[in-house]
């Protein structure tokens, strides 16, 4: 952009009389007038027709191959399953490509919020909550204790009653601890079932 300015008759002028463009140390552009610029470059070299998200994606992987090695990239798969660590799967970017959602319905589980790090497995919790939907208002997990500040929640997710009977419905909660730490735990089954109820840990910065 400045090239183009400094080529303009009254700069070449400027330039030609002696004036030393190497001494430059600021350069103040006018913009006088300006309006909407809707077009969009497909390449840095040249513009072209727009780009294809998925054309994008899959020159971005092979990059990315070429240069870390097969499957260093990794993205996200994901599944319509209802059990969150069966939902998704990391794959290498080439298979996954970019993560493209659908608006979907407000109930659609790939739009509901879920913490930043998802644990490979729940993991179990000792919790004390109020009895028979209530958070936990503090719980143990590897050794140590959490006291509950503010719990969101349940969000309930249930098997397929037809075909996954082993399966316990799990109520959701997103809280937080005075220290400003965010946790996702569950609580599989209902107080009055037998077995009685268990608590979970399932991912952290909820």
């Amino acid at each position: 952009l400045a090239r183009e300015r400094l080529a303009t008759p009254d700069c070449a002028a400027a330039l030609g009389a002696g004036v030393d463009a190497g001494g430059f140390d600021l350069i103040e552009l006018l913009v006088a007038e300006s309006a909407p610029f809707d077009a969009r470059q497909a390449a840095f070299a040249a513009p072209s027709a727009p780009i294809d998200p998925r054309d994008a994606g899959a020159a971005l992987a092979q990059t990315l191959d070429a240069r870390l090695g097969m499957d260093r990239a990794q993205g996200v798969v994901f599944f319509p399953e209802w059990l969150p660590e069966e939902a998704s799967k990391r794959a290498g970017f080439a298979q996954s490509g970019p993560a493209t959602l659908s608006p979907g319905a407000p109930g659609d589980p790939l739009l509901r919020p879920r913490p930043l790090f998802l644990l490979a497995a729940p993991e179990p919790i000792e919790a004390m909550a109020e009895a028979p939907d209530g958070p936990p208002w503090q719980f143990r997990w590897r050794r140590r204790l959490h006291r509950v500040a503010r719990a969101e929640g349940p969000e309930r997710l249930a098997p397929n009653w037809r075909t996954e009977t082993a399966q316990r419905t799990r109520d959701y909660y997103r809280v937080e601890t005075p220290e400003g730490r965010r946790f996702w735990v569950f609580r599989a089954g209902f107080y009055g079932d037998s077995p009685a109820p268990r608590w979970y840990l399932h991912g952290i910065g909820a």
